[in-house]
């Protein structure tokens, strides 16, 4: 039997709905080691690491993300969530 996420039409699009949402929840409780995950080449200092808008603005100053970079991440992060149910 094939795998769920290997299926084209609608059992795809849930399985690769259900991947955002699991990278999303581990982005919620880690969001660093998420960033890290996705991008291993980001350079974040520890230092920083648990300070989001530290890491932000880090990354911003280094020239690792653009402002507008951001606005498009916050914007997508900000409906993303508007879809989750709340516990």
């Amino acid at each position: 039997m094939p795998n769920i996420q290997q299926q084209g039409g609608p059992f795809g699009n849930m399985a690769n709905m259900m991947n955002m949402v699991q990278k999303f929840q581990q982005f919620r409780t880690n969001p660093v080691q998420a960033l890290l995950s996705m991008n291993p080449g980001l350079n974040i200092p520890q230092n920083i690491a648990n300070n989001p808008q530290a890491v932000v603005q880090h990354l911003i100053d280094s020239g690792q993300m653009t402002q507008e970079q951001y606005s498009q991440l916050n914007q997508m992060a900000n409906q993303f969530q508007s879809m989750l149910p709340r516990f």
